[in-house]
């Protein structure tokens, strides 16, 4: 009986805490996948690489989110053109491949964008997309602030890279870096909707520390989320003025101080490509600054030496070579000839 025991307490003891942390989060039957494409053909040659890369990006946010799925099945809708996109998500085609609508569990591909996108972008893209999903299906993930859930989606999707890096420590730099109270609601749609991703991923990671200091910890974060009480408590306390403020400040002081900032922002392809010019620009305005001052130093003097007679020059640089020479016979030669005993 004892043994029985100590089988079976384990095996209660996990089915708990899988229930603490989301009891509606059912598991797939095996073989089930929790999506369907549609708006192309199983026949299509575009059918089946599409769906290896889009369940890639479900097994990616599984396993970063510690194994938490969504309930029922999503729609990946692979559309005919940017103006279908535009249509269905009135988001702007040219930034985005892919977006999602939690409350109609649906997923839009945007042709023209995925087109562009490496294989390794469009499992990042979709993982992002499956995020929301599967936030909105959580008790605590249903009202985040949006930089939350954005920051949330991209640390589980890994959508990183050291190019953002660079631009954010520019922006740390020159002081551009947008507030998180600017990105509670809406994100950007123009040049500046990169930086707000980039703050929002910064945020979430100083944020999540707070829930576990191992690199799991946003996992541990989403599946608090996904606890009836402890999710809806975090997402309230996210709207916190004086919380949120903190995040800013931790965002801004990530990348540590001033000397680190400039060496990563300076450190970029386009930065080096600036600074070069900047040198080179330097570099010149220098030359013409010592061009114009030799030409003063000559002026200064020529109306000295056009003061000279021919017998001041003769007693400063001595007698020219060849003065005393005759048609029959040359001078003897001078120890120092001029004009070559000036610098002698």
């Amino acid at each position: 009986m004892q043994r029985l025991l100590k089988i079976l307490l384990p095996l209660l003891a996990a089915l708990l805490l899988h229930a603490s942390w989301g009891g509606a989060q059912a598991q797939t039957p095996e073989g089930i996948r929790p999506y369907k494409i549609i708006g192309i053909a199983e026949d299509d040659p575009r059918f089946h690489p599409t769906d290896d890369l889009v369940y890639a990006a479900w097994r990616r946010v599984e396993r970063n989110a510690a194994g938490l799925r969504w309930e029922g099945t999503v729609l990946v809708v692979f559309l005919e053109s940017e103006a279908d996109y535009l249509r269905e998500t009135g988001t702007r085609p040219e930034h985005f491949a892919a977006a999602a609508a939690p409350a109609r569990q649906t997923v839009w591909i945007n042709p023209a964008a995925w087109s562009r996108d490496s294989a390794r972008e469009r499992v990042q893209v979709l993982a992002h997309e499956f995020v929301h999903i599967l936030l909105h299906d959580l008790p605590g993930g249903r009202d985040l602030p949006l930089w939350a859930e954005e920051g949330i989606a991209m640390r589980l999707a890994n959508q990183w890279s050291p190019i953002d890096l660079a631009d954010f420590a520019r922006a740390r730099l020159f002081g551009t870096v947008p507030a998180l109270a600017e990105l509670e609601r809406a994100f950007p749609q123009d040049a500046s909707t990169a930086m707000a991703y980039t703050v929002a991923y910064h945020a979430v990671g100083e944020m999540s520390k707070e829930y576990s200091p191992g690199p799991e910890r946003v996992a541990v974060l989403v599946n608090k989320l996904a606890d009836p009480r402890q999710g809806p408590a975090i997402s309230r306390s996210l709207r916190d003025p004086l919380r949120r403020d903190a995040y800013d400040d931790a965002v801004v002081d990530a990348l540590g101080g001033w000397a680190t900032i400039g060496v990563i922002a300076l450190s970029s392809g386009s930065s080096l490509i600036v600074f070069a010019a900047f040198l080179t620009i330097a570099a010149f305005f220098v030359l013409r600054q010592r061009r114009a001052a030799a030409l003063r130093r000559e002026r200064q003097e020529e109306p000295w030496a056009e003061s000279l007679t021919r017998q001041d020059i003769e007693d400063i640089y001595g007698e020219p070579e060849g003065k005393w020479d005759t048609d029959d016979k040359p001078a003897p030669a001078r120890k120092n000839p001029w004009p070559e005993a000036e610098d002698k």
